[in-house]
C-alpha cells in the first residue's frame, strides 16, 4: 500500500494576486498597450460616450445687437459586448513526481515553479491573443475571431481610413516615403486630429528597411542622404534613424509553426498626436 502524498501548491487565489505582477511585464513587450493598457471591469457590456466636436465660428453682432444663441454640442452612446476567452493547462501526478528541473539530471522541479511556469504559459497566450487583436484591429479596420470549427465567436470592425503609395516602398529608386507622409498629413484636415510634428507613425521592419534604403534623388535619399554620403554617411543614417517612425514587429506563433506578424508588411498606422477630441 502506497503512502499518502500530500502536495502544497499555489492556489488559484495566490495566483491572482501574483499576476498584477506579471501582467506590466509582459506588457512592456509591446508599444500599443500604452496607447491601448489593459484594464479590468467586473461588468458584462461595455458602454461610453463620447462627446460630439465642437463646430462653428463666433457670430458678429455688432453694436447694440443682440448676440445669437449657439446650439450646443450633443454626444454619442457605444457599446461593446466582451468576447469571453479562457482556457487551462494541467498537471498530472506523473508529472508531479518525476518532472525535474530544466538543465538537471536529478533535481526534483519546485511545485510553485510548476505551477507558476503553467501560469505563465496561460498569461502570455492572453496577452499575445490580446495583442494580436489590436493590431489586427488597427491595420484592417475589423477583427473576427473563430472557435475550432470555424464559427465566429467574437468580432467588431470600424471604418478604415488609409492611403496607398503611389509606387511601392521596395522600388527604392522611384518610391517616394516623404511625399506619402505629406499626403498623409493632409487626411487630417476637416477632422479632430492632428498628423503634424507630434504624430507618430507605426510600422514593421520590413516596411521600415524598404523606407531606409530608398534611393529616389527626389525624395527621402535626396533629402537626407544624397549631400551627406561623402563626407558622413554614418550621421546621415542616424538622421534618417530619428524619423519619427518607430519600427516595431513581433510574430506569435500558432500551434501550425505559422505566424502572424503585426503591424504587417507595407502598411504602417498613423498615431495621432495628443490633441483634444474637440480641437
Amino acid at each position: 500500500m502506497n503512502d499518502t502524498v500530500i502536495y502544497d501548491y499555489p492556489d488559484a487565489a495566490e495566483l491572482r494576486e501574483i499576476e498584477p505582477e506579471l501582467l506590466p511585464m509582459a506588457e512592456e513587450e509591446d508599444p500599443i498597450f500604452k496607447e491601448f493598457p489593459i484594464e479590468e471591469s467586473e461588468y458584462d457590456r461595455l458602454i461610453w460616450v463620447q462627446k460630439d466636436n465642437y463646430f462653428g465660428l463666433q457670430q458678429v453682432r455688432g453694436l447694440e445687437g443682440e448676440p445669437r444663441a449657439v446650439k450646443r454640442v450633443g454626444s454619442k452612446q457605444y457599446d461593446m459586448e466582451p468576447g469571453e476567452y479562457g482556457e487551462y493547462t494541467t498537471i498530472d501526478s506523473k508529472e508531479l513526481q518525476q518532472r525535474r528541473k530544466l538543465a538537471t539530471w536529478n533535481e526534483p522541479i519546485n511545485i510553485d515553479e510548476l505551477v507558476g511556469d503553467a501560469q505563465m504559459l496561460l498569461l502570455r497566450r492572453r496577452i499575445d491573443r490580446i495583442r494580436y487583436i489590436i493590431w489586427t484591429l488597427l491595420t484592417t479596420g475589423q477583427f473576427a475571431i473563430p472557435q475550432a470549427d470555424g464559427t465566429i465567436l467574437h468580432a467588431d470592425r470600424f471604418p478604415l481610413r488609409t492611403a496607398t503609395s503611389a509606387v511601392a516602398w521596395t522600388t527604392y529608386a522611384t518610391a517616394t516615403p516623404f511625399a506619402d507622409f505629406q499626403a498623409v498629413q493632409l487626411l487630417a484636415l476637416g477632422q479632430s486630429v492632428d498628423f503634424g510634428a507630434g504624430a507618430t507613425m507605426w510600422m514593421n521592419r520590413v516596411t521600415a528597411n524598404a523606407l531606409l534604403r530608398n534611393a529616389n534623388p527626389a525624395d527621402i535619399f535626396g533629402r537626407f542622404l544624397s549631400r551627406s554620403l561623402r563626407t558622413d554617411a554614418s550621421g546621415a543614417a542616424r538622421r534618417l534613424e530619428a524619423l519619427p517612425v518607430p519600427a516595431w514587429q513581433r510574430s506569435v506563433f500558432s500551434a501550425f509553426a505559422r505566424f502572424f506578424a503585426r503591424p504587417s508588411d507595407s502598411t504602417y498606422d498613423l498615431e495621432n498626436s495628443p490633441r483634444d477630441h474637440r480641437g
